[in-house]
């Protein structure tokens, strides 16, 4: 379960959006009891379960807020770590990596051993114990897949069936568990929420089967759409898989829209009803396409045993990559980049206005000398004043608007002669009276 059931969020409304964020997080949040390396086990299945959880019981777990460690300026809404739909969510995802490693560990890599022995997987465990969930089938589900594989059969939901009975016992497991619903408490109820947990557990398994075909066929990697004897796709297995799954989304699509939900009805039927089947739908076009590739390579017959000859082994099983660490890495580069905005923005100066009457001592322009005297190419030097403009603004014969006081009626004619002594004009800078505005450089008649 490391992501096959995932939203959306572009197609869902605002309150569907909200609430399956709370729940991420929620469960992000509800991983870091297990230690902070935990939190990067989040995935989008878990995050489901704990919305199936959060959706049959009887009132709404607690809410709260807490800090998002991508962003650690920013809290974020989320449903309460001790929430029962938290708790399950967060301790059946530590079991699910505890399997994962130790089935890594049984191929002889001796530091997949070293990280189990850190996974707190016993805390998980005893946290559904006490609960009311029998941890036993979540456990042992690795020698459970093993003994399924190893086992060849026509039937091409054999090797799903582990995993599908994994969940179905999850979901049985939901009337009992502390603020549920009692009308779930019925016979006909664990039925139908047995058989939703089934049909959930086989469509993960199908997908992740047709998306992996190809690869599987050129590793030599167990798959339930390859030929058990040439190793490559089978046409008739892969169109079986592909019926089992179609009708395992039908089944699950109605199973959705009838069921009796308490919250998250909109969104279990987004991500289950709609975000299914196109999951399912591309499975099966790559699927098709590394069937159609094998076609056309060309066939190799296989060398005929003798009595002497040894006989070949089994191909060892592919180690698949494990998402959570790439995920982790991809967090902690968008943590990094999130960091350097904010500290940039923080140490950022604030641009001054050059309106603001506080400017002063402005800089030199054109022209002008910072010790005083005149220009290299001769003329007058320019006056400077240090006063901004308090009633008096010059544009006949400086940089700015007509010289005139806030209470001065004079008409103004050609020229600045308003802006001197009475009788004066522009042909004289000297008498011109200038306040200095802001962006003037002194009397400038031009």
């Amino acid at each position: 379960m490391f992501g096959t059931l995932s939203p959306d969020l572009r197609a869902l409304g605002c309150p569907q959006r909200r609430a399956w964020r709370r729940l991420y997080c929620g469960t992000c949040k509800g991983l870091h009891t297990y230690g902070t390396p935990a939190r990067a086990l989040t995935s989008y299945d878990a995050v489901l379960l704990a919305a199936l959880i959060e959706g049959l019981a009887a009132e709404a777990g607690p809410q709260g807020s807490c800090r998002c460690p991508l962003n650690p300026l920013i809290f974020r809404p989320i449903l309460d770590p001790s929430a029962v739909a938290t708790q399950i969510s967060a301790a059946v995802q530590i079991l699910l990596a505890d399997a994962w490693l130790s089935d890594r560990s049984e191929d002889g890599l001796a530091a997949i051993g070293w990280l189990r022995a850190a996974l707190p997987s016993r805390d998980a465990a005893q946290t559904l114990r006490d609960l009311g969930i029998d941890p036993a089938p979540l456990v042992h589900i690795t020698a459970a897949q093993l003994a399924a594989e190893a086992q060849p059969s026509e039937q091409i939901t054999a090797a799903a069936e582990p995993t599908a009975e994994v969940l179905a016992h999850l979901l049985r497991s939901l009337p009992d568990l502390p603020g549920a619903d009692p009308g779930l408490r019925t016979a006909s109820a664990r039925r139908s929420l047995a058989a939703m947990g089934s049909d959930l557990g086989l469509c993960i398994y199908l997908i992740d089967a047709l998306e992996d075909l190809g690869e599987d066929a050129l590793t030599g990697a167990f798959n339930p759409c390859l030929d058990p004897t040439s190793g490559r796709p089978a046409q008739a297995r892969v169109d079986a898989a592909q019926r089992a799954l179609d009708h395992a989304t039908e089944r699950l699509a109605e199973a959705v829209a009838a069921f009796p939900w308490r919250r998250n009805a909109l969104l279990l039927s987004h991500v289950i009803g709609e975000q299914l089947p196109r999951a399912a739908a591309a499975a099966s076009s790559a699927a098709a396409a590394a069937s159609s590739a094998a076609a056309a390579a060309p066939q190799h017959a296989p060398p005929t045993p003798t009595a002497t000859a040894p006989q070949r082994a089994p191909p060892a099983r592919a180690r698949p990559r494990w998402p959570s660490l790439a995920l982790a890495w991809r967090r902690l580069q968008h943590l990094w980049r999130r960091s350097q905005s904010i500290v940039l923005r923080a140490i950022r100066p604030t641009p001054r206005d050059p309106g603001d009457p506080s400017r002063r001592h402005l800089p030199p322009t054109g022209g002008e000398q910072p010790g005083g005297g005149e220009q290299p190419g001769g003329g007058e030097q320019k006056k400077r004043r240090d006063r901004s403009c308090s009633g008096a603004d010059c544009s006949g014969c400086c940089d700015c608007v007509p010289c005139r006081g806030p209470t001065d009626s004079s008409s103004l004619g050609d020229g600045c002669f308003d802006c001197g002594p009475a009788g004066s004009s522009c042909v004289d800078c000297s008498p011109c009276g200038c306040d200095g505005c802001d962006g003037c450089d002194g009397c400038d008649c031009g």
